[in-house]
Order: C-alpha cells, then sequence, then structure tokens
C-alpha cells in the first residue's frame, strides 16, 4: 500500500471512528427508525449535538435510510448537521448521491468540504489528497482528479457486485 492510499485509509478509520463514538451515545442507546432520525436532525427545537448524532445515526442503517440522510443533507443549515449526513451516505455507500458529494467539495464551509471529501475517497476506492483546508487552487485540482476518477467509473456502482 502505498503513502497517500495508507493516509487515506488512516482519515478514513478516524472518521469512521468518530462517527462510531459518538453513535454509541446517541438517544440514550436506544434505536430510532430513519423517519424519527430524519426529524430529530431536522428539528431546530433540538440541541445541535442531539441533531447531528441524528443524523449520523442513519449510516447504522440499512439502504431504507438514504432517502433520509438525502433530505437532511438538502434540508440542513447547520454544517455539523450537513457533515453528518455526508458521514452516513457514505457509510451506506450511495453511489447516487456521488454527484452531489462532489459538489459539496466547493461548500464554503471546511467541515462539510472535509467530510465531503472523506466520503468521495470512500467511494471510489482511493485517496486522491483533497484536504478542504488547502487554499482553493490546490483543493480545486484534487477535486477535479476526484471529478475525473468519478466520470471514468462511469454509471458503475462498485457497491451493487
Amino acid at each position: 500500500m502505498n503513502k497517500k492510499a495508507l493516509v487515506g485509509l488512516l482519515a478514513l478509520v478516524a472518521v469512521v471512528g468518530v462517527g462510531v463514538l459518538i453513535r454509541s451515545q446517541s438517544h440514550d442507546g436506544k434505536t430510532f427508525s430513519p423517519e424519527d432520525n430524519e426529524r430529530t436532525a431536522l428539528d431546530p427545537s433540538n440541541d445541535l449535538a442531539r441533531r447531528e448524532r441524528a443524523a449520523l445515526d442513519l449510516g447504522n442503517g440499512d439502504k431504507d435510510a438514504i432517502p433520509k440522510a438525502r433530505e437532511i443533507l438538502n434540508k440542513a443549515t447547520e454544517p455539523q448537521v450537513k457533515a453528518a449526513a455526508i458521514s452516513s451516505l457514505a457509510q451506506l455507500k450511495d453511489w447516487d448521491s456521488m454527484p452531489v458529494l462532489l459538489k459539496l467539495l466547493d461548500d464554503p464551509n471546511e467541515a462539510v468540504r472535509a467530510r465531503a471529501g472523506m466520503a468521495v475517497n470512500l467511494m471510489l476506492g482511493r485517496n486522491y489528497g483533497f484536504k478542504a483546508n488547502d487554499p482553493p487552487e490546490v483543493r480545486a485540482t484534487a477535486a477535479a482528479s476526484m471529478r475525473e476518477g468519478y466520470r471514468s467509473m462511469g454509471k458503475n456502482n462498485p457497491f451493487t457486485k
């Protein structure tokens, strides 16, 4: 394994590890439906940490949770909640969300860009060296490589084989 691939793998393990840690504390150990998690994540009367945990919890579900994670990503206004929804889509290996994830590489919020970068790396199966805090021109080069990697795969979803 080359150094870039190892760094990408370690970054992914770190993101998944944080998600598992947060999920293990979520909702007082109770299990909620995807609909419950969507409602919780999008309800502004809930504190931000609870909303983020609800979005992350969707990643523990099955493919039925994908539409709910997408909805949270589309409707959430807080970057932390959006980033959590991105993590869930990556964990659920939602290939159909790749165009949205690729667009989010240019999001104004660094946390959203970072999570989108990790999700795309995971789904494409390699580390493209994208760093959310790099200068825009450096990010643009890495993002272009990621987009090209996706285009080269076409509609061949690697997770359905």
